[in-house]
């Protein structure tokens, strides 16, 4: 990664001494500048050359490779096998409610104080001269870095494209920064009911596999009012009591957001961690409507199981059906694995959890992760931590030999040899072979048990 970002820093001052040459300056802009003041890696490189047409642009990119224009009118060119977006200044006018609809006009000759003030936030609007180094920041944008503050630069521009409200939250979570009091207020009279479902999804699958705290995305959508609007049924987290026996972390939203930070430590172990990080937020949805108290105590007996909840937010932010498959399987599991711990379970009980939560993209390794985090992700943690993943590593070598899926003993070819008939009673019986397979039956004690009977 290293070699190909140096690779197209290298490219990138060649063409820039070209453009030069042609009375125009190349900048590099946005996230890559941004991320050199924060010192964290990008791999992204956006540039915006000032001084040319689009016609001599493409003229100097096309020595470098095949160039395509993205859009009809974005000014935007990219050079095949290049990972670098060459822009060019351009004025947006917003002229209806999608996202789409923006009237674009490229000005070549605009000042980098005009083209600068159409990005969202202060530091994103900085611009680094490609071949002198020089940075030009026009709106303090590296004060508020330092700072740790986000600002939108200028009123107008910033609500014509309601998903900067999101990139807000997004930017806080990544980089555990403060939303300035302005730009929330600004933030709170947009309207992000009209953005497509793709363009949620992307904020939201930043926030939850590039920060350490995706806590603060969602908090500060809380405070924003985007949870009803856009993340049903999360606000009807906010206040449902816990058992303070229990959670004495408080309710029921205060403890998934202490769970989807513990999650983000432990998303790199999943085997499909953006599905592991929704499980995470939506394990715990369930108690919205079993919640009761009963004998004086606080109790949300089978909550797990009401995952038309967990279904009703992923409908709002994806049509991705492996993904909502996985999360589901997830959340209707995520109890088990502390359960079956604390009863010191028999083999026959892990046996049924590594059966139940097999798929191709998730198995119970995924759900032993989600209970981690859900067992951490409290300030009351009444079972032993540090020997429960002993525990279960042991457990799951001992019952299966350290696999995550059990693959059944007996197939349909040793039913055909036994002289079953090749019909739909074959599953049936192959049903009950598994099932004595997990109850612990070898082999051969299976097949004596369902052999034909003479």
């Amino acid at each position: 990664m290293i070699d190909e970002l140096n690779n197209n820093i290298e490219i990138a001052g060649k063409i820039a001494r070209e453009i030069k040459e042609k009375n125009g300056t190349m900048f590099f802009v946005g996230g890559y500048v941004r991320d050199q003041i924060i010192n964290k890696e990008n791999k992204d490189i956006d540039v915006e050359v000032f001084g040319l047409e689009a016609e001599q642009l493409i003229t100097i990119l096309s020595k470098y490779g095949v160039v395509d224009q993205i859009g009809s009118n974005f000014g935007i060119f990219k050079i095949h096998g290049i990972d670098i977006d060459f822009g060019m200044p351009r004025k947006e006018k917003n002229t209806g409610v999608k996202h789409k609809d923006f009237e674009i006009n490229i000005d070549s000759n605009m000042s980098t104080l005009e083209a600068s003030k159409r990005r969202d936030f202060t530091m994103n609007a900085l611009l680094q001269d490609v071949i002198t180094g020089e940075i030009i920041d026009h709106f303090g944008g590296i004060q508020d870095i330092q700072n740790k503050i986000i600002k939108h630069i200028d009123d107008d521009t910033f609500i014509q494209d309601e998903l900067r409200v999101l990139r807000a939250c997004q930017f806080a979570a990544r980089f555990d920064f403060i939303i300035s009091e302005d730009t929330l207020k600004l933030c709170k009279k947009l309207d992000c009911t009209n953005l497509p479902k793709e363009r949620v999804y992307n904020e939201i699958q930043k926030a939850l596999l590039n920060t350490s705290k995706p806590s603060i995305f969602f908090e500060y959508a809380r405070q924003i009012g985007l949870l009803e609007k856009l993340f049903a049924p999360m606000d009807k987290l906010i206040g449902v009591q816990q058992s303070p026996i229990h959670h004495p972390e408080g309710d029921v939203w205060t403890h998934t957001m202490m769970v989807i930070d513990e999650a983000a430590k432990l998303r790199d172990q999943s085997n499909y961690p953006i599905a592991f990080m929704f499980a995470a937020v939506c394990h715990d949805l369930g108690k919205i409507t079993t919640t009761r108290h009963l004998h004086g105590k606080i109790v949300s007996y089978n909550h797990e199981n009401e995952l038309h909840l967990t279904k009703k937010f992923l409908k709002n932010i994806t049509n991705d059906n492996d993904l909502n498959f996985a999360v589901m399987l997830l959340v209707k599991n995520h109890m088990r694995p502390n359960i079956l711990v604390k009863n010191k379970s028999s083999d026959k009980a892990i046996r049924k959890l590594i059966v139940d939560t097999s798929s191709k993209i998730v198995n119970i390794q995924d759900v032993i992760l989600l209970s981690k985090a859900d067992r951490i992700g409290k300030n009351n943690n009444d079972l032993d931590i540090s020997n429960i993943d002993k525990w279960w590593k042991d457990r799951i070598t001992e019952v299966n030999e350290n696999k995550t899926t059990i693959n059944p003993l007996v197939t349909g070819k040793d039913l055909i040899q036994m002289g079953y008939i090749q019909d739909e009673k074959i599953g049936k019986i192959l049903k009950k072979a598994f099932d004595l397979q997990i109850n612990g039956l070898s082999k051969e004690e299976i097949l004596n048990k369902i052999k034909i009977k003479e």
